[in-house]
């Protein structure tokens, strides 16, 4: 690796910021030199003979070889991390290698770090360096490595590998000071500062080298590939199909009477005028979750208005009656070309919102096309999901490409979404948090708790495929030790209560379907409540709750609410659709993790055993809530932000 970098750096000519880099930096020395992750293997070739230098490697055994190369091109290794806290978990070592730097810094030796986090986001500073500058008192020294001919390898750090026999440029910017006495504002404004400026050395760089800038430093936006033209036609050719299809699905009660035309881009709906936004969430969670964030725009433009698309009838039912003046509700256009074009032909909106994981290629390629700015908003992407992008790399990079903004629910999402395309994620947090409490008829919940009466009770909510089995068999446990037990069934599903009934029937236990009208009788097992749109009734009405779709892998549901109906609660191992949540609640004592029917029984006896216990989990999990929220305010910003250029771009 050391005789290639040589190889490479002697077999190239250099155009360099300063000319006299070498001299310059001898002159300089010492100082803190900081670069990005797979740009770090040329600049210890530069560095003056005379001047000791010592650079950060990781503790990580892949790093085992680029420590032992760094010492084979004359530079001391301190192994450990200097990126301070990462976000994924604790660095290793990073407190002892902060020490061995500042003694280093003190005995004259320059220091180099990357200073992205690994594994990514890449092109993000972490706070690490900021603090060495801060204790030390010596200035960090941004640098850019780059040359013509190079692989980027597709890794989140996108590894540059240099060739031989190019152009390179080695670029220095402006020292960056950090006094000893800054706070945590001028902390984070200065890794904000090194940051821009590493971006901003990497485009001089490219230029310098004949090399055009990446697109997320204002780079052309990568070309669609074969994998979009061929999605594309054949989505074309099979769009005679479509009203045939929607045909089936309203005879199956899958799709709304009289509005089917709208999934093929046709409304009798004028467009209003003004500025427009169109907002797009696919099902009820991600509709509901984009309520306060649709209250704010409108609250921050007068001649604003939003037209809010969904996929599925439930959300529709749900969201429409909800949405305030000035936005109104369709169906999502199918994503085939004919009816992207006519939706926008008539909407012709200013700026386009996805929430959550709706990337549509055709809706993106034509909105991209019509200079229609694009934002992802609380963003997530699911292993599955990932893993199934990661086969079409050209496409998923050209589609992100697109956006204009990209902002994620958790760390984790960010992390994939920066590894599929652009650089310029960022974590804004879950706007679920944000969600207010939807209101409860106190009327329904008095007659509930009459008929109950002093029975105990708990609550199974957003249930599954596969769950209610464990839920039946935990009921029958624990009905031995808690007699006259109530289990309530919530099925996040509402067309599988019929086949849930029939296997709570052939387990030789009586069912009530709230559907049918029917009380809940003193015999009754379990109440199934296959209704529309009461769930926080039921959250309110029950102590106890758990919450499914996380004994089966389909990632969990969002805890908020049952957290605002005051219940204590209960999960399974498969929560990756809030991920982030789930770990701060554990963390703190807010909710029980269980991983089977086994450990369900007990914790639930557990709970029905004390009601201090139960307090205390809803107390902690609110003490955490409150601090999961701001999500939406900072997307409300950044939106604001765009619509603001497009509009101005507009006149």
């Amino acid at each position: 690796m050391a005789n290639y970098a040589k190889f490479v750096y002697r077999t190239s000519r250099f155009s360099n910021v300063p000319e006299n880099l070498t001299e310059h930096l001898a002159e300089s020395s010492p100082v803190i030199i900081a670069v990005w992750h797979g740009q770090h293997m040329l600049f210890p070739l530069m560095w003056p003979d005379h001047k000791p230098i010592e650079i950060l490697i990781s503790r990580h055994k892949s790093a085992e070889f680029g420590a032992a190369a760094f010492e084979k091109l004359g530079a001391k290794v301190i192994r450990g991390s200097g990126s301070g806290q990462s976000k994924t978990k604790p660095q290793k070592g990073g407190a002892r290698s902060l020490r061995q730097m500042l003694r280093a810094l003190n005995r004259g030796s320059s220091i180099a770090s990357v200073v992205d986090i690994p594994v990514g986001p890449s092109r993000r500073a972490g706070r690490g360096i900021i603090k060495l500058a801060q204790l030390s008192g010596i200035p960090i020294v941004p640098l850019a490595v780059t040359t013509r001919n190079r692989i980027l390898l597709n890794n989140w750090s996108r590894f540059a590998f240099n060739l031989p026999y190019s152009r390179g440029s080695i670029v220095l910017g402006e020292a960056i000071t950090v006094a000893r006495d800054a706070d945590e504002a001028t902390l984070e404004s200065k890794r904000l500062q090194l940051e821009d400026c590493l971006n901003a050395l990497i485009v001089q760089a490219d230029t310098r080298v004949g090399r055009k800038p990446h697109y997320d430093a204002g780079g052309p936006v990568p070309k669609l590939n074969s994998s979009y033209y061929l999605y594309s036609g054949v989505t074309r050719l099979l769009s005679p199909l479509a009203p045939v299809l929607l045909a089936r699905r309203l005879k199956r009660g899958k799709e709304q009477e009289g509005r089917t035309d709208e999934k093929l881009g046709r409304t009798s709906l004028p467009r209003p005028e003004g500025a427009l936004v169109w907002l797009h969430a696919a099902s009820i969670g991600e509709a509901t979750s984009c309520l306060g964030l649709i209250a704010m725009l409108l609250q921050s433009r007068s001649d604003l208005n939003i037209v809010v698309t969904t996929t599925t009838i439930t959300a529709a039912e749900v969201l429409a009656p909800r949405l305030p003046k000035r936005s109104f509700h369709q169906y999502a256009p199918l994503d085939v070309p004919g009816a992207v074009r006519r939706f926008l032909d008539h909407w012709c909106p200013d700026l386009a919102v996805f929430a959550e994981s709706e990337i549509w290629p055709n809706n993106i390629a034509q909105l991209h096309k019509r200079q229609i700015p694009i934002a992802l908003i609380n963003g997530r992407i699911s292993k599955r999901s990932y893993r199934r992008w990661r086969k079409v790399p050209g496409l998923i990079r050209a589609l992100l490409a697109r956006f204009d903004h990209i902002s994620t629910q958790s760390h984790k999402d960010e992390q994939r979404l920066a590894s599929l395309g652009p650089y310029n994620t960022v974590c804004y947090g879950n706007m679920k948090a944000d969600v207010s409490p939807a209101p409860v008829s106190q009327k329904l919940l008095l007659e509930l708790k009459q008929q109950i009466g002093k029975r105990y009770m708990w609550l199974a909510a957003s249930t599954h495929q596969g769950e209610e089995e464990i839920i039946l068999e935990c009921h029958k446990k624990l009905k031995v030790d808690f007699p006259g037990l109530l289990t309530i069934i919530v099925p996040r599903h509402r067309e599988r209560a019929e086949a849930i009934s029939t296997l709570i029937a052939t387990g030789n236990l009586t069912v009530t379907t709230r559907s049918s009208g029917k009380a809940i009788g003193r015999d009754t097992d379990i109440y199934l409540a296959d209704t529309l749109g009461e769930l926080p009734l039921f959250y309110e009405l029950s102590e106890i709750s758990f919450i499914g779709g996380s004994l089966v892998e389909i990632g969990g549901h969002n805890p908020i609410e049952a957290i605002d109906g005051n219940s204590a609660i209960l999960h399974g191992p498969f929560v990756d659709n809030f991920n982030d949540m789930y770990k701060t609640l554990n963390r703190h004592g807010g909710v029980i993790k269980i991983a089977d029917g086994t450990e369900m029984a007990k914790a639930i006896g557990l709970l029905l055993n004390s009601q201090e216990k139960v307090t205390e989990l809803v107390a902690k999990a609110k003490a955490q809530a409150a601090r999961l929220k701001g999500a939406t305010e900072r997307t409300a910003n950044a939106l604001l932000e765009l619509l603001d250029k497009s509009t101005r771009r507009a006149e």
